[in-house]
């Protein structure tokens, strides 16, 4: 299992790294969270990006998504091909499970969204097996892996939308979870 775990890790960094995103942090400061009507109270603090991430999914959304309340949240950081802008990004952890997203818009980068999702399509197939790929039919291209490791499961969903990339990364206990959790959150951030 940990070298399936080392492949997965393996996996998800060169995809992420194949679209040319990477990570950063975040201040502390304490934001209210949660809502009776639109799923799990949040409980806690939330940290606040330093850059004002977090913005195209919240705490309560990712709560939803996530079914438990959020423990943490982290900024998550700049495309690092010249001319991609960073939107938004964050990462945000219940417990057990987490989730992750980062989106950057393309417009001003040769070759674009469709060009770094492609990058991150041949990176996931060659490290994947083929009963660990699906196609979720997010925004106008995207794909996204499954692999289990020890007790729980990674689920990235790579999303070409526009002019925009959309990195989304779930761990959960059950395949189904992570999966299911990182098409809602990619989703949301397509539709947002």
């Amino acid at each position: 299992m940990a070298g399936r775990r080392r492949r997965l890790a393996t996996l998800l960094l060169s995809a992420i790294a194949a679209v040319g995103l990477s990570a950063c942090g975040s201040d502390t400061t304490p934001r209210p969270t949660g809502s009776a009507t639109t799923g799990p109270a949040v409980t806690g603090t939330v940290t606040a990006a330093a850059d004002a991430g977090c913005v195209l999914l919240t705490a309560t959304q990712a709560a939803t998504i996530l079914g438990e309340p959020i423990a943490w949240s982290k900024s998550v950081a700049t495309p690092a091909d010249t001319g991609a802008v960073h939107v938004d990004g964050c990462g945000y952890g219940g417990n057990p499970s987490y989730l992750i997203y980062d989106v950057s818009d393309y417009a001003k980068v040769s070759g674009g969204a469709k060009a770094r999702i492609e990058k991150g399509r041949a990176t996931i197939i060659a490290m994947a097996g083929a009963d660990e790929l699906f196609a979720p039919a997010l925004g106008d291209d995207s794909i996204g892996a499954v692999s289990p490791a020890d007790s729980y499961t990674f689920s990235q969903v790579l999303i070409a939308a526009g002019t925009r990339i959309i990195v989304v990364t779930a761990v959960a206990s059950t395949a189904t979870g992570a999966k299911q959790m990182a098409v809602a959150a990619g989703r949301l951030l397509v539709a947002g």
